[in-house]
């Protein structure tokens, strides 16, 4: 949401760091002042840096990015099918041309993603069972392969071992 915020106040930022007022307050300053300023000066002018934001604001902008970092960053705290559930989500995003991202760029980032979600942690039976039974996406169309996996956690769960 920060950087939302800074995509649309950029223009103030740029109008500030060519002010004539603050350009002569930042020439009666300590060197190191100075070169922070000129850093800062560079940053904003710097067209390739307004579009790097604008590029992670389109990357992040999907409500269920949004949702998903609340969740774990949050005091709320998440379970298991929220979290799954956001991830499939991603997935999908991930899938499709991303407008001002190079399309072989989105390719490598999803097979990271998958990467990590088939080898790696977020993928599990015992998720895609949780995911199944979480009210927020049980109304959602389930592949094979999920209604299996949720079916097995099921009946391995309804032992009388469990």
């Amino acid at each position: 949401m920060m950087l939302m915020r800074y995509v649309n106040v950029h223009f103030v930022l740029d109008k500030l760091v060519i002010d004539k007022e603050y350009t002569e307050w930042l020439a009666k300053q300590k060197t190191e002042m100075k070169e922070k300023g000129a850093e800062t000066k560079r940053i904003v002018r710097d067209d390739n840096h307004l579009k790097v934001a604008k590029l992670a604001i389109t990357l992040l902008e999907p409500v269920y990015v949004y949702r998903l970092l609340r969740l774990t960053d949050g005091k709320l705290g998440a379970n298991l099918a929220k979290i799954y559930g956001y991830l499939l989500q991603i997935d999908e995003h991930f899938r499709e041309p991303i407008n001002g991202l190079d399309d072989r760029v989105r390719q490598k980032m999803h097979v990271l993603f998958m990467a990590r979600w088939e080898y790696l942690y977020l993928h599990s039976p015992v998720m895609t069972a949780a995911y199944c039974l979480e009210p927020e996406f049980c109304r959602r169309q389930l592949s094979s392969d999920e209604m299996k996996e949720t079916k097995a956690v099921l009946k391995q769960m309804a032992t009388e071992e469990h």
